[in-house]
């Protein structure tokens, strides 16, 4: 058998995904994460030799083509600094050079404008034991493409797709959750009135804790989207390209994904002079309209992340860190989302035995989201010179089901 056909056959899949994914490059760091400012020029010189060790000792070096990039900061201080600051700063630590802080230059990357795929994560020390660090995993953007587009051949196997689907999401939840919230609140007052109201506002709590989660995965972007929108990258796709039948039909799949009852639209990002203010009462804009049509989620007593598709301009693209600096202070200003699910002061007072379990020695910020994803969407003839940006709100706590992950996990199933 040659190789070529080889490759086509489920071992050969197999073997070829192996061979990619022994080339991510995976970094564990014990560190308190801190800001540009908070961090000392001795944690700084540090994270940054100790990269470049580890990239000595594993035999590799700063990527020089796109890249796809997860880090993680796991925190223990009291009022740890935004997750988009501590990003912006380590993503900086990475490829700049520092002169007052060392010789190196381009540890792991050459320049932000490489990151193709970008996830950030948030750990907060909620039992008072963890140890601070940061974890870092980096994969050549081509390599992903390509476990992409098997992902997109093992879905066509109904039964992997089936088992991937129990595994991941269960749409039932949402109507369960809101079927049982208005249950209990027509049981107000007959709580009330037998002396059952502390029950009642703990019961309501946690089902609208519960209920807002439902709300959050009913409809949250999963691998499938990134199926749809990179359709026209597939290598077996590329001799389509040019075919209006099939540019058509993948605009309709890329659609099918932006048309979601929780998509926040915002248009092109800002490319000029003086744009960034307009782009953010836009984006304020937007995000009074959904806060208007999910009355459900607000007040928010249940965490949030984002998931934002962006297809860059035909010049002046924003780097994808940038882009997560512009939009995530104004979601948390005006969605006041908690950092961690956690019982009402009110509830604590009526049970002290909840406050001893929720107990952590760390002071976390009011409000805080804790991860988000910003995925680069290749860009079509369609697209708007000044780009298009489409914004998710998704689950926060659910920190391991990013798309990176789903990808790897459907992929997994080739091995059976």
């Amino acid at each position: 058998m040659r190789r070529s056909e080889y490759i086509e056959t489920r071992e050969g899949r197999n073997l070829e995904r192996i061979k990619r994914f022994i080339k991510n490059i995976w970094i564990d760091l014990e560190q308190e994460p801190g800001s540009k400012n908070s961090l000392s020029d001795e944690g700084k010189r540090f994270f940054r030799s100790e990269v470049k060790k580890i990239l000595k000792d594993n035999n590799r070096r700063a990527f020089r083509s796109d890249i796809i990039l997860e880090i993680q900061f796991f925190t223990s201080q009291d009022n740890p600094p935004a997750i988009q600051t501590l990003t912006k700063n380590y993503l900086d630590l990475l490829h700049k050079p520092m002169p007052e802080i060392d010789s190196l230059d381009r540890i792991l990357f050459n320049d932000d404008d490489q990151i193709k795929l970008l996830i950030s994560n948030y750990h907060f020390d909620f039992f008072g034991h963890s140890k601070p660090k940061i974890r870092i995993r980096a994969y050549r953007y081509s390599l992903f493409l390509k476990d992409i587009e098997l992902a997109q051949h093992l879905s066509l196997d109904r039964e992997i797709d089936e088992r991937f689907e129990e595994n991941s999401r269960n749409l039932s939840d949402f109507n369960y959750n809101y079927d049982s919230y208005l249950d209990l609140m027509e049981d107000r007052d007959w709580m009330i009135q037998n002396g059952m109201e502390d029950s009642f506002i703990l019961q309501k709590e946690m089902q609208l804790q519960q209920l807002q989660e439902s709300y959050l995965k009913s409809n949250e972007i999963n691998y499938k989207d990134l199926l749809r929108i990179f359709q026209s990258s597939f290598q077996k796709n590329k001799g389509y390209i040019e075919d209006p039948m099939f540019q058509k039909l993948w605009k309709a799949m890329e659609d099918f994904t932006i048309i979601s009852f929780n998509t926040i639209p915002l248009g092109g990002a800002p490319i000029a002079s003086g744009e960034k203010k307009l782009f953010k009462e836009n984006l304020l804009l937007k995000l009074e309209e959904f806060k208007s049509k999910h009355k459900i989620l607000f007040p928010l007593v249940y965490p949030i992340g984002i998931t934002v598709f962006y297809s860059p301009p035909i010049r002046n693209a924003l780097d994808l860190d940038n882009l997560a600096r512009l939009i995530v202070p104004t979601i948390v200003e005006l969605f006041n989302p908690p950092p961690i699910m956690e019982c009402s002061k009110k509830a604590k007072e009526m049970f002290p035995e909840l406050k001893k379990s929720k107990k952590t020695d760390q002071r976390l910020p009011k409000n805080a989201i804790t991860n988000y994803q910003i995925i680069n969407r290749p860009r079509k003839e369609d697209i708007p010179n000044s780009g298009s940006i489409d914004l998710f709100i998704t689950d926060g706590m659910d920190f391991h089901f990013n798309l990176w992950n789903q990808i790897d996990s459907i992929n997994e199933y080739i091995e059976e």
